[in-house]
């Protein structure tokens, strides 16, 4: 006997599951015959009744499930719109930095020139060119802090402090120069 090889005593409680052992032979005869090419020589590969020990070996190499969503995570981070306004570049900046956040605790670590690279993707061309044009970033912290920087720098609402609509006649003097009336 081999010593990767396993009595049935050892890979099923009969105690607790008293039809274990039937299922285990049928799960078998189902992945044999449902079963082809490489798929098969796991089956059989795990041995004849031991249907449980087969479906735990194409489970394992066979989970789709993990390797799709890892590559799905992965476009989603690096497929970006160029942002239109700074407003809708903040918006997406908050969804790209959550889905990295995502992705990194449950895959590991997203490249940093990956995520530079994306990141610029997003940013409109504008203010590329103006704020971090022949800026070389070392890395994705420090554009990040930058973007963060620019996107801070914006007031939210209300008048801006040179705002010409701001500036309001003053009540009391009556009368005005025709110097200021011709700058009104």
């Amino acid at each position: 006997k081999l010593s990767t090889e396993f009595d049935d005593d050892e890979d099923i409680d009969d105690i607790t599951y008293p039809l274990a052992k039937d299922f285990n032979e049928k799960l078998y005869q189902v992945l044999s015959k449902t079963t082809r090419g490489e798929a098969m020589k796991y089956v059989m590969a795990a041995g004849i009744g031991h249907g449980l020990r087969a479906w735990q070996s194409l489970t394992k190499w066979y989970d789709s499930r993990d390797a799709g969503d890892k590559e799905a995570g992965y476009a989603s981070i690096m497929a970006q719109d160029r942002a239109k306004s700074e407003e809708e570049l903040h918006n997406k900046f908050i969804v790209f930095e959550r889905r990295i956040k995502e992705y990194e605790e449950r895959f590991g670590a997203v490249q940093e020139e990956a995520k530079i690279v994306a990141l610029k993707k997003m940013i409109p061309a504008e203010v590329l060119n103006q704020r971090f044009r022949g800026k070389k970033m070392s890395s994705y912290k420090n554009l990040r802090d930058d973007l963060v920087a620019f996107l801070s720098d914006k007031p939210t609402s209300g008048v801006a402090p040179m705002d010409i609509s701001a500036v309001t006649e003053e009540k009391g003097n009556e009368e005005k120069t025709e110097e200021e009336i011709d700058v009104y």
